[in-house]
């Protein structure tokens, strides 16, 4: 939530700790919210994945990696080059892949055996 309110009330201070281009300051505010909006399912992968990890079905993880690496690819480019999106097209396509994966893995939160 912090990054998401750091991104809607100070865009431009938080870009200028990293450029001092005024044209990348201007366009890149919608991008930190994205970024924002994306750490919740990222939080999440990181959380079940190692849960998945830590039970021992690491074969379960091996499969969603190939799968994301190749969805995110795939999506990537459709968003890139077919709808011209460009970096916008980028953005969308780590976000639908923290999404799909967090999804993808929230069905084995059950397998897991108390120690």
């Amino acid at each position: 939530m912090v990054m998401i309110v750091g991104a809607v009330l100070f865009p431009e201070q938080i870009l200028s700790l990293f450029t001092s281009d005024k044209t990348v300051i201007a366009s890149c505010g919608g991008y930190l919210l994205l970024i924002g909006i994306n750490l919740f399912s990222k939080s999440g992968n990181i959380i079940i994945g190692n849960a998945i990890r830590g039970s021992g079905n690491t074969k379960w993880m091996l499969f969603t990696q190939i799968f994301g690496t190749i969805w995110i690819v795939g999506v990537a480019s459709v968003l890139v080059f077919v709808c011209r999106l460009g970096i916008l097209g980028v953005f969308l396509a780590v976000l639908l892949d923290e999404g799909v994966r967090a999804l993808n893995c929230t069905p084995c939160q059950g397998h897991f055996e108390l120690v």
